[in-house]
This record gives structure tokens, C-alpha cells and sequence, in this order.
């Protein structure tokens, strides 16, 4: 990710940091409500509708 963040950022661009958005709205994304939780009590991946909030709020944050 460095890589990709420098090289983007070398060529005028910004990087929208799901991972941040994610941690600054909830300690735990699975407990947080941000990520779907499966029937055995973990969490799949996706994005709950509340996880795509955040995440485009990452978006936006991060145009010009």
C-alpha cells in the first residue's frame, strides 16, 4: 500500500484510506455494525449500508 500511496501520490493524486475511515468510526468494524455479520458470529468482508457510508465518506474526503 505504501507503494501504491507514493506513486499516486507522485503523480498528483489522492488515496481515499478505507482502513482509517473504518477505524476512526468504530473500534471493532464487526461489533461497530460496518460489516456484515455471518450466522456464526464473524463478519464477512462486505460492507454493511452503514460500512458504505463510511466508506464513501472516504471517497469524498479524499477528492478535490
Amino acid at each position: 500500500n505504501e507503494i501504491l500511496v507514493s506513486q499516486t501520490h507522485a503523480h498528483g493524486g489522492e488515496v481515499a484510506d478505507g482502513m482509517a475511515a473504518f477505524a476512526n468510526a468504530a473500534e471493532d468494524p464487526c461489533a461497530g455494525g460496518l460489516l456484515i455479520e455471518m450466522p456464526d458470529g464473524t463478519c464477512d468482508v462486505h460492507p454493511t449500508p452503514g460500512g458504505a457510508a463510511v466508506l464513501a465518506g472516504a471517497l469524498e474526503a479524499a477528492m478535490p
